[in-house]
């Protein structure tokens, strides 16, 4: 049996797979974001009264709803792969379901990311609170090995660890001097991509 062209809407299914892409980082963005405004580290714009069983608490709202705007995309795309796989030879008959899919997914897309655009347009970091949790951190020696290697460094977390500090920054500028320590971790310094020599 010799058969004629087929219809397909894979093109559908190709701008789906961007949309769902840019999904899967919205829900990561707004993830992060929900979690250092639980942690203090930033400070995220009240938009509600508060917290319906827990009073004083204001839930990072718009964050969720991203994150819940993601979740749809990710279930469209879903159904827009189904519905494109299931055409028959010349007739693509679930076009209507997944037209409706894609270009709900687009608007949800461009609400939320006009809402959280303007959302944290003037978010603020709380340099204090930051700075503690890098301080008290014993993690932050990860950026010394190239200066002390990693058995020194082993030994300074199980010297630290064994002992009544709990600020690890001033517990290795006694032991490694206050200049090193400024440089090596420094915002800077923590921040700047690639690999960093001894130099």
């Amino acid at each position: 049996m010799i058969m004629g062209e087929t219809a397909h809407a894979d093109a559908f299914v190709e701008v789906s797979g961007i949309l769902k892409a840019h999904a899967v980082n919205l829900i990561k963005i707004s993830s992060d974001l929900r979690l250092m405004n639980f942690l203090g580290e930033i400070k995220l714009q009240q938009l509600q009264a508060g917290s319906s069983i827990m009073p004083g608490k204001v839930n990072p709202i718009l964050c969720e709803a991203a994150i819940q705007t993601g979740i749809k995309v990710i279930a469209n795309d879903g159904i827009i792969t189904e519905t494109a796989a299931r055409g028959t030879l010349q007739i693509s008959e679930f076009l209507p379901l997944l037209a409706h899919a894609l270009l709900e997914s687009l608007d949800l897309l461009i609400n939320i990311d006009r809402l959280l655009t303007a959302h944290i347009k003037d978010l603020q970091a709380d340099k204090n609170k930051c700075a503690e949790y890098v301080d008290h951190s014993p993690m932050i020696i990860t950026a010394l090995l190239p200066q002390i290697g990693y058995e020194s460094a082993t030994q300074l977390i199980a010297e630290f660890s064994a002992g009544s500090e709990n600020n690890m920054r001033l517990f290795l500028e006694k032991k490694l001097g206050q200049e090193l320590i400024d440089k090596i971790l420094s915002p800077y310094q923590l921040t700047a991509l690639g690999y960093k020599d001894k130099k």
